[in-house]
């Protein structure tokens, strides 16, 4: 029962009508408003990517190719 509820719930993209788009959306509360949303899909500047980058732990890695915030950092 389970398999199947999410085996429909993720179809791929043609599969899936306006309708069930909509009806799906409608089940999710709104977390973020208007305002929020503009300020989230601005564009990131390079001080703020390269703050974010510099307060990683060196010696952790982002992913499974296993190279650490070290390389991004230098």
């Amino acid at each position: 029962m389970g398999r199947s509820h999410f085996k429909n719930l993720f179809k791929a993209p043609s599969e899936v009508s306006l309708a069930e788009v909509i009806q799906t959306t409608q089940t999710f509360s709104r977390y973020v408003d208007e305002e929020d949303t503009e300020e989230l899909m601005g564009e990131v500047s390079r001080g703020e990517l390269e703050g974010i980058i510099k307060s990683m732990p060196k010696d952790k890695s982002l992913g499974l190719d296993s190279w650490t915030m070290e390389l991004f950092q230098e």
